[in-house]
């Protein structure tokens, strides 16, 4: 019995997030996604940091491709066209009659689509989960109160604001790292 008022109570606190998120304009919904996902991995890769989780010993290499323009162009460009495309547009096509009653099985599937993309091994799969979790809802949210193509550029603008800020953090992280 306690258990399900524990879980009712954060079923409500998860329902009135969602509700206070809906209420925000345009720009403030778009920046408030984009700072709870920032805030969210933000956390995960500190734990990855402080559990010595992840790769190690290949900073140098990868620290040089951070300079192609053809890669920044992949990253900043291409990717979120694409994988915006492949992991919201086409689920949402597809779900179109049964994705009001079922959200979360879009946001889900446009998760397992993220990290299909980005295989990075079963512990750091976490990162490209939230990632689609949040692009998902991004998309739905957008979706909800405009139209399909302003959803499509609102999720595209926030994956691309998203390797932004990811490639700037790894490219400190990997400068750290390089021998000196």
């Amino acid at each position: 019995m306690l258990m399900q008022a524990k879980l009712n109570l954060e079923g409500r606190r998860i329902r009135d997030l969602h509700l206070w998120m809906l209420s925000l304009s345009d720009i403030r919904l778009w920046l408030a996604i984009f700072i709870g996902r920032a805030l969210i991995l933000s956390f995960v890769l500190l734990i990855f940091n402080l559990a010595e989780l992840g790769p190690r010993g290949e900073a140098p290499q990868a620290f040089e491709l951070i300079g192609s323009t053809y890669l920044l162009l992949y990253v900043f460009v291409l990717a979120p066209f694409c994988e915006t495309l492949f992991e919201c547009t086409l689920p949402h096509l597809i779900m179109r009659d049964s994705i009001s009653s079922h959200p979360w099985l879009f946001a889900t599937l446009s998760a397992l689509l993220m990290v299909v993309i980005h295989p990075m091994g079963i512990i750091l799969s976490i990162a490209p989960t939230i990632t689609g979790y949040v692009l998902a809802y991004c998309y739905l949210s957008f979706y909800q109160r405009h139209s399909r193509s302003i959803a499509f550029a609102a999720t595209c603008a926030m994956h691309t604001a998203g390797n932004v800020v990811g490639t700037g953090i790894a490219t400190v992280v990997l400068m750290s790292m390089s021998p000196a």
